[in-house]
C-alpha cells in the first residue's frame, strides 16, 4: 500500500454553480494558512520512461510515499495534477526525504514539489520547497537546523532565511520578531482556466483595435 503525502498547492476544488459567491469566499478563507519556506532542494525524479503521467515545468506535482515498495522501503513516487505517475525519487534523495515525510504532522512541515524546466527522456527536475507550518519562531527555526542536518550534504539544498556560522538562524532577529510568512491559497483550477481565457480574449480585442479600418469593395 501506498501514503498519500498531499500538497497543498497541488490540490483543487470543484465548485458547482448553486454556491453562492458568499459561500465561494468563506470557503477561500478558511483554505488560507500562513507558513514560513525554510529551505528548498532540487533533485530528479527518475524512471519517467516507464510511466505514462506527464509534468511540464511550471507544475505542481504530488507526493507519494511507498514504504511497502518491494524495491526501496524509502521510496517516493511523483504523480501529476491528474494523478499519474510520472517517476521516482531518485534513491539517494529519498533516502533522507522519506524520514522526514514520514514526520511531516509532527514536524509541522508541509513539502511542496513543482516542475522547474525541461528535463530529458530518462529523468526530470524536481524542486521541492519546505514550509514550516509552526507559529513561534523557536519550532520554525528547530525544523530549520533539522532539515539542514539531514539534507545539508545534498547539493542542491539551500535554507531559505539567513544563517550563522554554525548552521542556525539568527537567533537575535528571530527572538524578536517572527519571520516573514507566505499565505498559500489551494488551487482552483476552474478560476484559473476562467483567468487565462479573459487574458487571451482581451488580448485578440487589442489587436482587432490596432488594425486599420479597410474599406471592402462594393
Amino acid at each position: 500500500s501506498s501514503t498519500l503525502y498531499t500538497m497543498e498547492a497541488a490540490s483543487f476544488t470543484t465548485y458547482s454553480q448553486s454556491q453562492s459567491s458568499t459561500q465561494l469566499s468563506q470557503q477561500e478563507e478558511e483554505e488560507e494558512e500562513e507558513s514560513t519556506l525554510v529551505a528548498n532542494l532540487e533533485c530528479p525524479i527518475v524512471g519517467i520512461r516507464y510511466y505514462n503521467g506527464v509534468a511540464h515545468p511550471g507544475e505542481f506535482v504530488i507526493l507519494v510515499r511507498e514504504p511497502h515498495n518491494p524495491y526501496d522501503r524509502n521510496a517516493i513516487r511523483v504523480d501529476n495534477i491528474h494523478g499519474e505517475k510520472v517517476g521516482h525519487i531518485k534513491a539517494t534523495s529519498a533516502t533522507k526525504l522519506a524520514p522526514i515525510m514520514d514526520r511531516a504532522e509532527r514536524l509541522l512541515v508541509r513539502i511542496e514539489g513543482t516542475i522547474p524546466r525541461k528535463g530529458s527522456a530518462y529523468n526530470l527536475p524536481l524542486l521541492l520547497e519546505f514550509y514550516s507550518m509552526a507559529a513561534t519562531p523557536e519550532l520554525i527555526e528547530k525544523l530549520e537546523k533539522m532539515l539542514q542536518k539531514s539534507l545539508q550534504y545534498q547539493s542542491n539544498f539551500h535554507l531559505s532565511r539567513e544563517c550563522s556560522g554554525n548552521g542556525g538562524s539568527l537567533a537575535t532577529e528571530s527572538q524578536e520578531k517572527l519571520p516573514p510568512t507566505v499565505v498559500k491559497r489551494k488551487l482552483d483550477w476552474n478560476k484559473q482556466q476562467q483567468a487565462l481565457d479573459e487574458m487571451f480574449d482581451k488580448q485578440l480585442e487589442d489587436q482587432y483595435k490596432d488594425l486599420p479600418n479597410v474599406n471592402m469593395p462594393s
